[in-house]
């Protein structure tokens, strides 16, 4: 399991997002669409907020992730270069139940193919100031970047059966 976490101010948010091409360039359509819906421009910039949180917090995860499954510990070989991610394609949008669920679309799905993640979970909160977001992933590959079960480290995280 591979965590990120962030936490960001809302009023920062709210003056970034009165420029169009911040917005565009950083949410998905589905995300602006969601927020201009919003009427109250203080819950929009709160909204806008908890979404980059979570998009910052993704991206910690993710290096957390490339360099645990894809950089030896014991080696100077060449590494593989963290894959490129793109901010508006990372969207955060509640499922039927209300919960965020984290997506990743375009061109960063497929540059995050290397790093085989399985699941991902969010969770977001914000106070009338601060916005805060956590992202777990979970990737198919185990500590050696090989498909399969993550190997035990010692005795006590062996299954017992």
């Amino acid at each position: 399991m591979f965590v990120g976490i962030d936490l960001v101010e809302i009023p920062r948010i709210a003056d970034a997002i009165k420029n169009p091409r911040f917005v565009s360039r950083v949410y998905s359509l589905k995300e602006q669409i969601i927020a201009g819906s919003i009427s109250s421009l203080k819950r929009q910039a709160e909204f806008y907020a908890g979404r980059f949180a979570v998009k910052e917090a993704a991206y910690k995860a993710i290096c957390a992730m490339h360099q645990q499954l894809v950089i030896p510990a014991d080696t100077k070989e060449f590494i593989p270069r963290l894959p490129t991610l793109i901010l508006g394609e990372i969207e955060t949008l509640k499922n039927d139940e209300g919960l965020p669920n984290l997506y990743f679309l375009g061109q960063t799905a497929l540059n995050l193919a290397l790093l085989s993640p399985i699941q991902a979970q969010v969770s977001l909160s914000h106070t009338s100031n601060l916005a805060t977001a956590i992202v777990l992933l979970e990737s198919a590959l185990n500590d050696s970047g090989n498909p399969g079960k993550k190997q035990p480290q010692n005795d006590t995280e062996k299954d017992i059966g």
